[in-house]
């Protein structure tokens, strides 16, 4: 089974259209998101309707929880300790917006990258695409070219602070 995994979108229209073009001329079984559609980009709207359009399921990120119920702050705090992940053979993430994988005993743990706000120096849109094989589970990171410079006008269109523009050219990096 082929698997794509993205996540991070942050209201960047131009970047998600590219990945999911990307996405549709490859053998995917099934694709589902890990939140964060919404926040920092000028589209969050038409983020959520490309994802309900495609009907690719997923859940709700901290963006995306702070937007729908008016949170004062992202969530991104730890409130309860007695909360436990359940870890099966390979679990995937996102949040850091950086791409990686790493083993902790005996699960795969994956970080998709990010699809609008990549932070790890390269400006491309980035997600996982995971492959389940009878032993193991072999991930890669395709990187997609998008339309940057459109983002960065619609973010300054809209008002935006422009430093998410320049975010947004440096992959992050300032």
């Amino acid at each position: 089974m082929r698997l794509a995994v993205i996540s991070d979108i942050h209201g960047n229209l131009p970047a998600v259209e590219a990945v999911l073009a990307d996405i549709a001329a490859r053998d995917v079984d099934a694709v589902c998101h890990l939140g964060d559609l919404v926040g920092y980009g000028p589209w969050p709207n038409e983020v959520v309707e490309r994802i309900r359009d495609e009907g690719i399921a997923g859940v709700a990120g901290n963006y995306d929880t702070t937007v729908a119920h008016g949170h004062a702050n992202c969530g991104c705090q730890y409130d309860d300790p007695r909360q436990r992940a359940r870890e099966g053979d390979s679990v995937f993430v996102g949040h850091t917006h950086t791409p990686w994988t790493r083993s902790f005993r005996g699960t795969i743990l994956v970080n998709t990258g990010s699809v609008g706000r990549p932070r790890d120096g390269d400006p491309r849109a980035s997600y996982a695409l995971a492959e389940a094989g009878a032993a193991a589970i072999e991930v890669v990171f395709p990187r997609v070219d998008y339309d940057v410079e459109r983002a960065v006008a619609a973010i300054a269109d809209a008002g935006l602070p422009t430093a998410l523009g320049r975010i947004l050219r440096s992959g992050g990096r300032l």
